[in-house]
């Protein structure tokens, strides 16, 4: 006889009950050994960040459903399985969770704290958040070999990618570059192009909107009228840029303005915008040292717009990326006006020690007061914040290490031809990705992340080593003290040049956290490994959190490429890019055959 049903079921109950179940009967490890040795089907799991404590939000138990599901579907199919679930555990992601819980607030106070303090206090947090995401997915009923996880941050993980960075500078194809780029000035560090394609990265602020006169030299009471919604760039001002082929109007008052922003204007004399090419004009800031010497003229760009603003763009190649380009076009001096927390340096006077976003106010008094404010409004835009900490970003120029992707850009996408999308569309959306992506930016000035191995010599010779042994054999000192592949260890070890025999050591930044996870599907299945090492994964920060080994390089050629892959639709420009890449650089092919890209789903409150 049937036990009678109960009006109103016990939903959780009787999910506890079948997980109960199926540990007591070891269903999964029972289902595993009967499919072993027959047909394989190979999954790569994208590894979920190890930084809360607090649990996974409804968007990543919808993803974990996903995979869970196709694997449990091949698995019904008789085929045999790794079932290898990934933790991210380094970057930005980690550390701001750790600055957050230690109350800190700046790269001074992590460095007051203590390096190798910080590091600790990251690797714990990860451990922990991993021990929650882990007891959370079982609860979810997802089958994954939980404690044979990869954990990014192991030393493996790094020595791979060490590996796939000495590839690239024996190919000539990793430099450092001087460049302009997007800065968050909280985190002290520069963000990469396919960072700012997250989404929630650009978002509706309101800025001042400020249309200010730029005083030209020999002609009595005329000026260029010049529009920004970023104050802060006035003072590293050297350029102010026309259409060549708009039409421009002086009004009565010696203002100079496009005609077509302002079709209902009186103007007394109207010229090309070529014609005015060449005149100079006075800075803003001229009376601050920085700019006191720079002869400021009217420079072409064909790309001014003629939808806003005067239809004169001021020009500040130290704190933009077009203005940085058009500063090699036409040989312009570059200002960088503050530093890496985004505060006035000491030679811009009154403004010293001034955060960006605090300069406005000061900035729009001191041009009314000075008669150079022609207006001032409020402009509600999209602008760029930083995805971890939320900071509005700003540009400054510095030395970032970036990996050459013309080269790269055709072998990128033939490799995705062969790829099956679903929807298929999201592969012509990673077509265009890879066709119009700029050059890698694999640096930043952070702390708790990949170590670049990149050594610069005095000599114009750039080391770069590629594994932890090479690192053994040709350091000088230090590896008393080398506790794992992390700062502040590893910049303890200087290494000899092997162009001069000099003594050289570390750059400080640390890598690309999509360095970490693209490297995976070669960290992980042991590529070019000669033989298989019993938890040889299990190194490093991630020694005791996980037993997965190091197999040899058959079991890469019998797992890789994966058959299949999942993530949500955003990672076409993160992980399933960086995969891609990493891949054609070492292997020449794709790491996935088919690629499922899924939407975003969010809890009633938008998390």
């Amino acid at each position: 006889m049937f036990e009678p049903l109960p009006q109103y079921p016990d939903h959780p109950a009787l999910e506890e009950e079948i997980l109960a179940w199926w540990e007591d009967a070891r269903i999964f490890d029972r289902l595993r050994e009967r499919n072993r040795g027959g047909p394989h089907w190979s999954f790569f799991d994208g590894p979920k960040t190890a930084n809360t404590t607090d649990g996974l939000g409804v968007h990543h138990l919808w993803g974990r459903t996903y995979k869970d599901v196709f694997q449990r579907y091949k698995a019904l199919q008789g085929f045999d399985q790794r079932y290898q679930n990934g933790f991210d555990c380094q970057g930005l992601w980690v550390e701001v969770k750790v600055e957050r819980d230690l109350g800190l607030n700046s790269k001074r106070e992590i460095e007051e704290y203590g390096m190798d303090a910080f590091a600790r206090r990251c690797r714990e947090l990860v451990a922990e958040s991993a021990r929650v995401i882990t007891q959370q997915s079982i609860r979810l009923g997802q089958w994954m070999d939980w404690g044979n996880d990869y954990y990014t941050f192991s030393d493996t993980n790094i020595e791979y990618i060490w590996r796939f960075l000495k590839t690239l500078h024996d190919r000539g194809q990793l430099y450092q570059g001087h460049r302009s780029t997007e800065w968050c000035p909280r985190c002290g560090t520069s963000i990469s192009q396919h960072e700012l394609s997250q989404s929630d990265v650009y978002r509706d602020r309101s800025d001042p909107s400020l249309f200010v006169r730029f005083p030209l030299k020999g002609r009595d009471r005329e000026s260029l009228v010049v529009w920004t919604t970023t104050p802060w760039t006035l003072p590293a001002n050297v350029a102010a840029a026309v259409n060549p082929e708009a039409e421009y109007g002086k009004r009565d008052t010696g203002e100079w303005v496009a005609v077509e922003r302002f079709p209902e204007d009186t103007f007394v004399e109207r010229v090309r915008g070529s014609e005015l090419v060449g005149l100079e004009y006075e800075g803003p800031y001229d009376h601050l040292q920085p700019a006191h010497e720079i002869v400021h003229r009217v420079i072409p760009w064909d790309e001014v717009s003629l939808d806003e603003g005067t239809g004169i763009v001021h020009i500040a190649p130290g704190a933009g990326t077009e203005d940085f380009e058009l500063s090699k076009v036409h040989d312009l001096p570059v200002l960088v006006p503050v530093d890496e927390s985004g505060r006035f340096l000491p030679e811009y006077g009154w403004l010293h020690g001034t955060p960006t976003g605090d300069a406005a106010d000061q900035i729009v008094g001191d041009l009314r007061e000075r008669g150079l404010l022609e207006n001032a409004e409020t402009y509600v835009h999209r602008y760029p914040h930083c995805w971890r900490c939320e900071t509005p970003l700003i540009f400054r120029v510095v030395d970032d290490w970036f990996i050459a992707v013309e080269e790269l850009r055709p072998k990128l996408l033939e490799a995705n031809a062969g790829v099956q999308w679903t929807p298929a569309f999201y592969g012509k959306r990673m077509d265009d990705w890879l066709r119009n992506l700029g050059d890698w930016n694999i640096s930043r000035k952070r702390y708790f992340g990949l170590p670049l191995p990149i050594y610069p010599c005095a000599c114009g010779h750039v080391n770069v080593i590629g594994s932890k042994a090479e690192l053994e054999e040709r350091a000088t000192s230090g590896l008393d003290q080398l506790e794992e592949l992390h700062r502040p260890w590893v910049d303890n070890v200087p290494i000899r040049c092997e162009s001069c025999g000099e003594e050289v050591r570390r750059v400080p930044e640390v890598g690309d956290v999509w360095l970490d996870a693209g490297i995976v599907p070669f960290a992980t299945l042991g590529w070019q490994n000669p033989e298989w090492i019993a938890e040889g994964y299990a190194t490093g920060a991630a020694k005791g959190l996980t037993r997965a080994d190091l197999p040899d390089h058959a079991y890469w050629e019998k797992w890789f490429p994966a058959h299949w892959v999942t993530e949500m639709r955003e990672q076409i420009r993160l992980w399933f890019y960086s995969l891609l890449f990493m891949s054609v650089v070492l292997d020449g092919r794709a790491p996935y055959q088919q690629v499922l890209g899924h939407e975003d789903v969010r809890d009633e409150h938008g998390h």
